[in-house]
């Protein structure tokens, strides 16, 4: 990624809460008992400070010229931090709804790519950023029909041995090797736990390589997974976490990241859930835990 899509460090001038070096248990152990001591209600007064966040000196005139590619007027694309679409075709349609991000505070390897769900005047284009960007992984974090309408546009072969041809490129189903299902709340939070965890398991972290990750609009468990890929590097790395400093990073990047208080929460639980998994303070996490689902039942 060139200069111009680097992260905007004004926003991480003061790094020295980061700077204590501590063992990975004793980080975790250390967040974890925060979080429970902040507990839903502190959760949520904070999500309500970290939602005046935002970056107000960023171009966005792409996203601006290409109202029919976005799925949401409200949720902008920076100029700085887009994909843009280099494979020759006319300047006009080097466009498409899509975000580097990459972190400064752990020692991230692979460079995300954001978007929104393909549309159907997008799924070319979401190809061709594919073929350029060349990820090891696409991870897709919706249904493509919700509430008995189309919530993403169909955009790959659904059958073995099927091929389908989108613009100038042709894509076959050549091997299934597994599937990650999980049932989710009306508010989109899945209800299974460790299920975030189950898939960030599967992405590789390799210098230099790129996963796009995708949910319908781009920006709420798209975001919440890559906060909470960077937070588990963050605490493993020895490093005080703060939730609120990894969320601006991103936002800083792609607009709206962790879209709701709702999976401000659910990004919480799932590290709780990672921490538990390691034997460190498994019952008050439990409670917390048990908390937090009781909350997503009743959120819409």
């Amino acid at each position: 990624m060139n200069k111009e899509s680097s992260p905007d460090k004004k926003y991480f001038e003061d790094q020295t809460k980061f700077k204590e070096k501590l063992e990975p248990e004793t980080a975790l152990e250390r967040f974890a008992a925060t979080v429970i001591a902040k507990n839903i209600e502190g959760l949520r007064a904070e999500f309500v400070l970290l939602d005046s966040f935002r970056t107000t000196n960023d171009a966005i005139s792409s996203f601006i010229e290409h109202e029919d590619c976005n799925r949401h007027k409200d949720i902008v694309c920076y100029d700085r931090t887009r994909v843009i679409l280099r494979d020759g075709l006319p300047l006009e349609t080097d466009y498409i709804h899509a975000n580097y991000v990459k972190s400064q505070l752990c020692k991230l390897k692979t460079t995300y790519i954001c978007t929104q769900c393909p549309m159907n005047n997008t799924v070319n284009d979401f190809w061709r950023m594919v073929a350029q960007e060349k990820p090891k992984i696409v991870v897709m974090l919706c249904k493509n029909i919700k509430n008995g309408a189309t919530d993403c546009a169909q955009y790959c072969p659904l059958e073995w041995g099927q091929s389908k041809q989108y613009g100038n490129i042709r894509v076959q189903y050549m091997k299934k090797i597994s599937s990650i299902t999980e049932k989710i709340n009306n508010n989109g939070i899945p209800k299974s736990r460790m299920g975030m965890l189950r898939i960030l398991r599967k992405i590789p972290d390799h210098p230099n390589s790129r996963t796009i990750i995708h949910c319908c609009d781009g920006v709420g468990m798209s975001g919440t997974m890559i906060a909470c890929k960077i937070s588990l590097k963050i605490l493993l790395e020895g490093k005080n976490l703060d939730v609120m400093d990894v969320i601006r990073e991103i936002r800083s990047q792609r607009a709206c990241a962790v879209r709701t208080e709702a999976q401000y929460i659910y990004l919480h639980k799932t590290l709780c859930e990672y921490i538990s998994a390691k034997k460190i303070l498994r019952r008050p996490i439990f409670d917390f835990i048990k908390l937090c689902e009781a909350y997503h039942a009743n959120v819409i």
